[in-house]
């Protein structure tokens, strides 16, 4: 430790900056000193920033949100490593809130979202336990199939949640209600757009990638609101249908938009199929829609049955099913089971643990979990 003591203070900062968020914690009670850094908002920023980076170094983190929606999972995929699940860990949502959805996970924070008649919006830290309530925001009469999402704007560094609500009174237009963590504002109506709702279920998750939310419509066009202008961009196509598709789905892996597209073999054929694509061009100006395809380019084609959650530098990928996490090789066609939940699985997003404090952005009715509502230690999942 006198060593340390003896360090640069700009030393000291970039080497903790580079540890895991959960040591950063126990290093605040090392002095007086480590504590005023860590707390210092700047901290939690550099330390996220770094952390960002860390995906090209094999390591993920993510939570698995089990069927009946009142427990998530927290686990790390470690590529190269002879432990490659590492830290099971049990957390227990009850409290702060009922969670009908698990919205997202932006750098730390999570969304949760509770519907009645009032639709009711909790983000949190797992790992500091903070978390708040935002002002409740009352069904109007006529408003139905809500979209949701969570996500992060950094040249501002600003978190965001966005609803929209179809109006009954004026069909194919949608009212989109925004708000700032911390900013002070509520909730803001930005105003309504013509929009095209999918009315499979009641509420449909935005996927937060590129600085923007994404939703596919009705007529199987994506949808694209940017955080940064809070408008609507250039809707996407999605890549090319196979002679016997039949649905697809969105999501984010790695940083990068994929459309998960499940088709039978044949037309006489039982069996499905699923073609994973990624849009990997960013940020492009479309002109027509023959542009608009020329973004995705497929990854592989696999069993339809695989929920794809990540890839690893090795070209393989992670995916769940019921209560299993499977690593699965296409080159080999080979799969090797890392993780029995023993619990149904439905969900699965990309998570860090970080230091991110609402109360530093500006929340001011933040409040702070009891020890029994925290992440608790590792359980032996196998």
């Amino acid at each position: 430790m006198d060593y340390f003591n003896i360090l640069p203070m700009e030393i000291i900062y970039d080497i903790l900056t580079r540890i895991p968020a959960e040591l950063v914690l126990d290093c605040k009670s090392v002095s007086k000193t480590w504590r005023n850094l860590i707390q210092d908002p700047s901290f939690s920023k550099m330390h996220v920033n770094r952390l960002n980076h860390h995906v090209e170094s094999g390591e993920f983190g993510f939570l698995a949100l089990e069927s009946d929606m009142r427990r998530l999972y927290y686990f790390e995929y470690i590529e190269n490593h002879e432990k490659r699940i590492d830290g099971i860990r049990r957390i227990n949502l009850t409290p702060p809130l009922k969670c009908d959805k698990f919205v997202g996970s932006v750098n730390g924070l999570i969304c949760l979202y509770e519907w009645s008649d009032t639709d009711r919006f909790c983000i949190c830290n797992p790992l500091t336990k903070e978390y708040v309530f935002l002002p409740e925001l009352m069904q109007k009469p006529g408003q139905y199939c809500s979209w949701v999402g969570f996500g992060y704007h950094p040249s501002t560094n600003e978190y965001k949640v966005v609803r929209v609500h179809e109006l009954k009174t004026e069909p194919s237009f949608g009212e989109v209600m925004v708000y700032t963590l911390g900013s002070g504002s509520g909730w803001r109506s930005i105003g309504k757009f013509h929009l095209k709702f999918n009315h499979s279920c009641y509420s449909v998750n935005g996927i937060f990638v590129d600085g923007a939310l994404h939703w596919k419509d009705r007529e199987g066009m994506i949808l694209v609101f940017d955080l940064a202008d809070e408008n609507f961009r250039a809707h996407v196509l999605p890549p090319p249908p196979s002679p016997t598709h039949s649905c697809f789905s969105i999501g984010v892996l790695n940083g990068f938009l994929y459309c998960a597209q499940r088709y039978h073999g044949s037309a006489v054929s039982y069996q499905l199929y699923l073609d994973l694509w990624l849009h990997r061009k960013k940020n492009v100006n479309y002109e027509t829609n023959e542009h608009q395809s020329l973004g995705w380019t497929k990854e592989f084609t696999a069993a339809a049955n695989k929920n794809v959650f990540a890839f690893t530098k090795s070209g393989s990928f992670l995916s769940y099913s019921s209560t299993y996490v499977n690593i699965y090789d296409p080159k080999g066609a080979t799969a090797e089971r890392l993780v029995d939940f023993r619990k149904q699985i439905c969900q699965i997003s990309s998570h860090k643990n970080t230091l991110v404090s609402l109360k530093d952005l500006g929340e001011e009715n933040t409040k702070i979990r009891s020890k029994k509502a925290a992440i608790n230690q590792p359980s032996s999942c196998s």
